[in-house]
């Protein structure tokens, strides 16, 4: 009788189960290589979470013109339809990410209102690095992009995982 142990990994499919905007579980399927076996394996994610960052549409106007005049800061990038992300890295990695001046953070985006440097069109998605700083409850601040969040956005846990396998 043949082993059912896999002998290469020829592919592996994502799944996502959303209902009404959020994320119930996703799984991953891989298949093998000689008896096409699948094995399954299941992440229950954490809800999205509706939180109180960001700045009403109608301020966006103002809050640009202040940040532009910022001296020495990153180039900005205004977002809308956006989840505050908290990665959940084991302690180890979440102190190699702090000896680096990171914090264990990103920020997705589902449409760019506006971006100074015009690296994305108006429209489309953005996922950032990690987290530098937070300011005015507003203010995102990576390496090398000040995200200006406008609008309601959501708060969530996402595994390492998750954040590794989001590709634009």
């Amino acid at each position: 009788m043949g082993s059912l142990l896999p002998t290469s990994l020829l592919k592996i499919i994502f799944l996502a189960d959303y209902r009404n905007n959020i994320l119930l579980s996703k799984s991953t399927w891989f298949i093998t290589s000689g008896d096409n076996h699948m094995t399954k394996k299941t992440h229950q994610s954490s809800i999205h979470i509706p939180c109180t960052y960001g700045i009403p549409v109608k301020d966006m106007k103002m809050w640009l013109e202040r940040l532009l005049q910022v001296n020495n800061r990153r180039p900005i990038c205004a977002i809308t339809a956006w989840t505050y992300w908290d990665i959940e890295y084991q302690q180890e990695e979440i102190n190699e990410l702090a000896k680096n001046g990171f914090l264990p953070s990103a920020i997705f985006s589902e449409n760019i209102i506006w971006d100074e440097q015009n690296r994305w069109p108006t429209g489309f998605c953005v996922k950032s690095t990690w987290l530098q700083s937070f300011e005015h409850d507003c203010v995102f601040h990576t390496k090398n992009t000040s995200y200006l969040l406008v609008g309601a956005g959501k708060r969530r846990s996402i595994s390492p995982y998750e954040f590794n396998a989001i590709h634009f």
